[in-house]
């Protein structure tokens, strides 16, 4: 489906642009390769889903732990 194919690169390409300003601002080490931050995220954008989805975080949390693990890892000390 041309639409759907459209769609979906235009939501990578603002990941992409996305994960490109965080690292601007610091939350990415520079040596992280952008498609390896970009596969982390698509994983966890699912592991909240699924948290969700069994009632074990509100929408809010789950947003936030994604977040969080992507940004500093699951170590409390890394920060």
């Amino acid at each position: 489906n041309p639409e759907f194919a459209a769609a979906l690169a235009a939501e990578r390409a603002e990941l992409i642009e996305a994960i490109d300003q965080a690292r601007k601002e610091g939350a990415f080490a520079p040596d992280a390769p952008t498609s390896w931050i970009a596969a982390a995220y698509d994983s966890l954008i699912y592991a909240a889903w699924e948290t969700v989805r069994r009632g074990e975080l509100t929408p809010s949390q789950a947003a936030d732990m994604a977040w969080r693990t992507l940004t500093q890892g699951l170590n409390g000390d890394m920060q």
